[in-house]
């Protein structure tokens, strides 16, 4: 019994060490593709785990079965392509070909989302954008269209699959969370045809274990900062998970009426050491600035590290009999279908 803790121990020091050293050299925008792939592992771990197939309930969401070929979509924040190439994939299944758009900051995954699409038998990519988000924002579509930044069609479906989270740098004193989830699902929305849907999936929530635990490291490590933080997490409640949001597209597209539903779904992240943990709590210091080339302050790194293995039993973190650590999260499913009034 000895042997196998100070097994466990060394482990444990040696992925600290090794993790310490890899952020050490990061830029910002690194450091978070680092902690996306350490937050990838654990939820492929959960998923063996018995936690719920995502894709599935995707699917099923977006009701594919419904819509007319070719299908069009876009996608904010595509990432390298992989929810949407299982998208094209069912679609592929229905005898539907599909037409993409996707914005995508990061141009190495631009670059492997691009090549997931041609390498589909019924896909065909319009537009790749590069830019940022924010680029969107205030802009009409005509505006948009005429710098290749919008399809010339109007859309079947819209997707922001965990993208969400870089509306807001929360770290600036001028960062207004509210204002920016409403300008960002207005751009959405506003290409969508009627009858469409805009599908926003994110995590997070009251009852969330990175949440929890972000909100404490942040409220110690910049507690000047802390109310900008909470307020992110108000704007996300009071706005999608409650359903404001609607209220607002209701009045700025008075000819349609949108419709909102909203699921949570817990989700375990299960990972093999306390020190990945805390690695996955430490993004929280990247959201809203993923594309920066700064620098990153790894501290805030070993203080997450430090403050998950001090205190993460107190929000959830538990171990398992063969020694890996699970923790609890919520996945938010959002969708909103831009209904034609009667």
């Amino acid at each position: 019994m000895a042997g196998s803790y100070q097994r466990k121990e060394r482990y444990e020091q040696e992925m600290r060490r090794k993790l310490e050293g890899d952020f050490s050299s990061l830029t910002v925008s690194e450091a978070y593709r680092r902690c996306l792939n350490i937050l990838e592992k654990g939820v492929e771990e959960g998923m063996k785990r018995g936690s719920p197939n995502f894709e599935t309930i995707r699917m099923n969401r977006m009701n594919l079965k419904e819509l007319s070929p070719p299908v069009q979509i876009m996608d904010f924040g595509g990432g390298t392509g992989t929810p949407m190439s299982a998208i094209c994939e069912k679609l592929h299944a229905l005898n539907k070909d599909a037409i993409v758009s996707v914005e995508e900051p990061h141009k190495e995954s631009l670059q492997k989302y691009k090549k997931c699409i041609e390498d589909l038998d019924n896909a065909t990519l319009n537009v790749a954008y590069s830019g940022r988000f924010q680029d969107y924002f205030g802009k009409s579509v005509e505006e948009l269209r005429s710098i290749g930044t919008y399809p010339e069609e109007l859309q079947d479906r819209v997707l922001a699959i965990h993208s969400m989270y870089h509306l807001t740098r929360w770290l600036d004193d001028s960062c207004d969370p509210h204002g920016d989830i409403k300008r960002a699902v207005i751009a959405m929305y506003s290409i969508l045809k009627p009858g469409g849907m805009l599908v926003i999936e994110l995590d997070g929530g009251k009852n969330d274990f990175i949440w929890k635990t972000s909100l404490r490291c942040c409220e110690i490590l910049c507690p000047e900062k802390f109310a900008n933080f909470r307020r992110v997490g108000e704007a996300r409640r009071s706005l999608l998970f409650q359903g404001g949001i609607v209220n607002i597209l209701n009045e700025a597209f008075p000819m349609v009426k949108g419709l909102i539903t909203h699921d949570e779904i817990p989700k375990g992240f299960v990972l093999s050491s306390l020190a990945e943990v805390g690695a996955y709590v430490s993004i929280i210091f990247c959201d809203g600035w993923s594309g920066d080339s700064s620098k990153f302050d790894h501290r805030m790194l070993s203080f997450c590290m430090d403050f998950i293995q001090r205190e993460g039993s107190k929000y959830g973190l538990s171990q398992e009999e063969d020694g890996m650590w699970r923790s609890s999260n919520m996945t938010h499913f959002i969708t909103i279908k831009k209904a034609q009034q009667m």
